[in-house]
Order: C-alpha cells, then sequence, then structure tokens
C-alpha cells in the first residue's frame, strides 16, 4: 500500500461519514458521544446531498483550501447538487457554504457495493472542489495531514453528524467520541 493510500485509509478510520436516523442511538450506537463545541473540528463538513426533491447528509473533511474528501457511497447514480457548510456544529448555523454541481464532485472511478446485505464497499472515496479557496480561521481549516514521520497511536476521535429527532428543528448536529483502535 503506497503513501496516499495509507493516508486515505488512516483519514476514514478517523472520520465518521455516516448518520443515523434514531434518537435513540447517536454516532457509534450508545449514548456516550459528545456534541462538539464551536471550532473544535474545525476540518469536518457538513453535506446536504439533493436528489429530486429528496435530500440526505453525509460528512467530509476539509484536506486543504479547496478540497473536501468524503465517501463515494453518498451520492447515488440520480443526485443533482450538493451544498457543503463549513465551521458549524449544527445544520443551522455554518461559517461559510457552498453549492456544488456534478461537475465539481469526483467519484472513485472503481467505487462498487460488495454486498447487497451489508454496507461493504470497494474504493469509497470522492472528493469535491470548493467554488473559491476558502480563507482559514479558527473555525474553518483543513485537517492536519499526516507524514511519513508520524507515529501512529492506538486510539482516534471519530466524529460524525447526527440527525436526532429529540434535537430542536431534527438539526444535523456534530458529535464526537474518542475510540481506540484494534
Amino acid at each position: 500500500m503506497n503513501f496516499l493510500q495509507r493516508l486515505l485509509v488512516s483519514l476514514l478510520l478517523c472520520l465518521l461519514f455516516e448518520t443515523k436516523n434514531a434518537a435513540s442511538t447517536d454516532v457509534t450506537g450508545n449514548q456516550t458521544d459528545l456534541d462538539a463545541k464551536r471550532c473544535q473540528f474545525p476540518h469536518m463538513a457538513l453535506l446536504k446531498i439533493f436528489t429530486g426533491n429528496k435530500s440526505h447528509i453525509c460528512g467530509g473533511a476539509l484536506i486543504n483550501d479547496i478540497h473536501v474528501i468524503t465517501a463515494a457511497h453518498c451520492f447515488p447514480k440520480d443526485w443533482t447538487f450538493v451544498d457543503v457548510s463549513l465551521g458549524g456544529t449544527n445544520s443551522s448555523v455554518a461559517a461559510a457554504t457552498f453549492h456544488i454541481n456534478r461537475t465539481n464532485v469526483y467519484v472513485h472511478k472503481a467505487f462498487k457495493k460488495l454486498n447487497s446485505s451489508f454496507l461493504l464497499y470497494e474504493n469509497d472515496a470522492a472528493y469535491l472542489v470548493l467554488p473559491r479557496p476558502i480563507k482559514a480561521s479558527k473555525c474553518i481549516r483543513p485537517i492536519t495531514m499526516a507524514t511519513l514521520n508520524d507515529t501512529y497511536y492506538s486510539s482516534c476521535f471519530m466524529v460524525g453528524w447526527e440527525i436526532n429527532s429529540s434535537k430542536v428543528n431534527n438539526d444535523a448536529v456534530l458529535e464526537w467520541q474518542h475510540v481506540t483502535l484494534l
């Protein structure tokens, strides 16, 4: 596995790109996740993907001043556009929002679902190109990227967006948990 592949795997392990629509569970399926504080995870992006008159959300990570990495399975074949919000901890408040059309979203060419019964995918990666570079701030800045000399530890932060019907307006809320890697 080359450096870029290892980097992508590391990023995807430490970021959660799934959301839940249940009031009783959260990002990890239990009650111990914590709501993120303002500016705690300035690299996190909320993606609202539109298909006809419906939409769903996914998470992403700002990797430089113009690119957001996410999961390919977030984009069904018939999606029309995506709104990307940066700098917020819920779907109602964002420091910056971008409207992105299909020509600026790149899904891995070899992406495929491996099993119809489980959420198993191959090459589950996509990236978005923002219409203009962002200006880094306390609440919006790219994720710190690993280098060849970095030491990998046995834990990481898992961060993701949760829709919780018990919260006001069914907002998506950024949540996190410190987890041990096996």
